[in-house]
């Protein structure tokens, strides 16, 4: 409240304070409460009582101190003039309020006392109200300027009143260059966007897609969103925001010309390109159909897959069972299709599942179906090629154990001949004779065993079984043998036990055999030697003998019947255990120096 020094009219005073709207209160020239009306009371939550007994510093907030009434009695000292100052009283229960405190000097009736009156208006509400509107008007500026999308707006005659910094980096234009510049618009454009904005007072809101050039030349599409402003039920102007959807735009763009470019290979193709949903109904053919099944591609759109299916085959995209689960989303199948005129061709189906992004449930299935009939065809010819061929290989086979069989009997009983007719003639009973027919009818008999176990071997009866025991049984049984030929057997078996699912006899019959073979190749002695070696997954047993070697072009023949390096072997032993070997998974090699000896391993998978 501003003034003069007023003259004291004690009773004007006292109506003015007790019955003004607003908090008075009349204070002496030291600053003491001499008279406080209820509203100033009220305002500050104090009975009068209470606020007398405080000074105006005890109520006043401590940074508005500075402020309090002896700064503006001494103030007041120099002018002549009211005094009117925003600060904040403290309310009794501890929190502030914002007033404007108004104060005026007045003189009692001698013009001599001086007395302070004062105004108090609370203003909180109105502080209040300020600060959150300067808040909203902050985060809307905030909103304007920081915004990604190009925010503007507009006056109704369309002229840009205000655009934020986005401008520049969407339309390669500075705000302040974007305000002297021809629209940014096509021409093309121009009249639709300009129906549309006049449109604008009868209309909430606006979308549409513009595209206009970039300051380097390239052209940027718009998603355009315009909003009137309007202020008592009249339009005043438009606030727009227009984000940048070239990358969608381009995007869009690619995947049309790549779906275009799919489809054109689609309806090009020789092969049958189908989708079909999740429950197997047809919802694309391709063009195809017509020269594999004779339907035209509309005939199948909305039946089901599976109905021109073999009664005997399945289509796995159309089973949902793990087994379709296990290949993944991608899956090759073969079955017979039926044809228009009833007859069945073989298809082969590559197959893909394709996925909702989000949800990861199958949406549909993708499907190249190839007539293959031809390829089959010509599989079961080769098939039965490659049967005729075994079989030829087996008569022919035959044809050479005859040849060999009849060799290797023709010779014992060439000597038992003989020696019956010697015994016919000369009457005379020698027993060196008997001796010898006996050991070449036994030499028949085991010819004739080992062409029998050979021809048909006998199904192995499997048992853990560890290697380095059976070595040993060998060994032991094959001892007498080696000192008869002045060699020695040398075992070097590891300490950890290494076992094997096998037949004990039959692996036992392969080492016999090996061993026998290794110490009959050193017929001036030697040394033969067995060592054990684990490499995952298998166990190797190497038998090695210092006999003459085996010359390198029939290494390749040992193990078919009746081939022999020994004068005295017939070649089933070595093929019997080429067998036993193969039926328990494992394999034989050989190894072989002419001069120094021959290494022989045999390889089997560990239990």
């Amino acid at each position: 409240m501003s003034g003069h020094t007023y003259s004291f009219d004690h009773q004007l005073i006292l109506n003015a304070i007790q019955y003004s709207p607003i908090g008075m209160a009349l204070l002496s020239a030291e600053g003491k409460w001499l008279m406080i009306n209820r509203v100033l009371c009220s305002m500050l939550g104090y009975t009068e009582n209470e606020l007398m007994a405080l000074s105006l510093k005890e109520i006043t907030h401590p940074e508005d101190i500075p402020l309090q009434l002896d700064h503006i009695i001494a103030y007041q000292a120099k002018m002549d003039d009211g005094y009117q100052v925003e600060k904040r009283l403290i309310h009794k229960k501890g929190y502030h309020l914002w007033t404007m405190v108004s104060a005026s000097i007045v003189k009692d009736e001698n013009q001599e006392q001086n007395y302070i009156f004062m105004q108090v208006i609370n203003q909180t509400e109105q502080k209040r109200s300020e600060a959150q509107n300067r808040e909203r008007q902050q985060r809307y500026q905030s909103l304007f300027l920081q915004n990604p999308d190009l925010v503007y707006s507009l006056s109704v005659d369309g002229t840009l009143l205000s655009v934020n910094a986005a401008c520049e980096q969407i339309t390669g234009y500075r705000p302040d260059e974007l305000f002297h510049i021809t629209p940014l618009v096509m021409e093309e454009d121009i009249n639709e966007i300009t129906r549309m904005f006049h449109q604008h007072a009868q209309e909430s809101r606006q979308h549409y897609e513009i595209c206009i050039p970039h300051k380097k030349g390239h052209f940027v599409h718009l998603s355009v969103t315009n909003i009137p402003i309007v202020v008592d039920g009249e339009m005043v102007g438009i606030y727009g925001v227009a984000k940048d959807i070239s990358e969608q735009v381009n995007l869009l763009k690619r995947l049309t010309e790549s779906e275009q470019k799919y489809r054109f290979l689609a309806e090009h193709s020789l092969d049958m390109i189908v989708v079909f949903s999740p429950d197997c109904i047809y919802q694309y053919v391709s063009p195809a159909c017509k020269a594999i099944l004779g339907y035209e591609p509309v005939e199948l759109i909305g039946v089901r897959v599976t109905e021109l299916l073999h009664p005997e085959d399945c289509f796995e995209p159309c089973q949902q069972t793990n087994e379709w689960n296990r290949h993944g989303d991608a899956h090759v199948s073969t079955f017979r299709y039926r044809k228009k005129d009833g007859s069945y061709i073989w298809i082969e189906a590559q197959s893909k599942r394709i996925r909702d992004p989000h949800t990861q449930a199958v949406i549909e299935h993708v499907s190249v179906f190839r007539d293959v009939t031809e390829r089959k065809r010509e599989q079961e010819e080769f098939r039965r090629a490659q049967e005729l061929l075994r079989t030829s290989e087996k008569l022919t086979a035959v044809g050479q154990m005859a040849a060999g069989i009849a060799h290797e009997i023709r010779n014992p009983l060439t000597s038992l001949k003989g020696f019956l007719q010697v015994m016919k003639t000369t009457k005379e009973e020698k027993d060196f004779y008997y001796e010898i027919m006996e050991s070449e009818l036994n030499r028949i008999q085991t010819i004739l065993n080992e062409l029998l176990f050979f021809a048909k071997p006998k199904q192995p009866s499997y048992e853990r079984t560890c290697m380095q025991t059976l070595v040993a049984q060998v060994t032991t049984l094959l001892e007498s043998q080696a000192i008869l030929t002045d060699a020695q057997i040398q075992a070097s078996l590891p300490a950890e036990e290494l076992y094997v699912s096998c037949d004990q006899d039959q692996i036992k019959q392969v080492f016999i055999n090996m061993i026998k073979n290794g110490l009959e190749a050193m017929v001036h002695g030697g040394i033969l030697t067995i060592a054990m070696q684990k490499e995952e997954p298998y166990v190797h047993i190497r038998i090695t003998d210092q006999g003459p070697g085996i010359p390198p072009e029939l290494i390749h023949n040992l193990g078919q019947p009746f081939f022999t390096t020994k004068e005295t072997g017939t070649g089933l032993g070595l093929s019997i255990s080429y067998s036993i070997i193969e039926a328990h998974m494992g394999k034989i090699a050989i190894e072989s120096t002419p001069g120094e000896g021959t290494t022989f391993t045999i390889s089997l998978p560990l239990a």
